[in-house]
């Protein structure tokens, strides 16, 4: 797994989290976590407008959990 496949998989996490925890939807955290990173230069990849836009929030770790706060 790639460096970014692995962020990837962090974001989807949180993702899945923040809707919820419902089963059978990874595909969709997956893609909408692609969706908030930048883009892999080495792909040449490009995301216009959106999520990549403005200023960026940082996202906590895995070791982070929600029972933290």
């Amino acid at each position: 797994m790639t460096d970014r496949d692995e962020r990837i998989r962090q974001i989807a996490y949180f993702v899945w989290l923040d809707a919820g925890s419902p089963e059978g939807e990874a595909e969709r955290h997956w893609l909408e976590a692609e969706g908030l990173i930048e883009p892999d230069p080495v792909e040449g990849k490009t995301i216009e407008g959106g999520a990549s836009d403005g200023p960026k929030k940082p996202l906590p770790s895995l070791t982070e959990t929600a029972d933290s706060d």
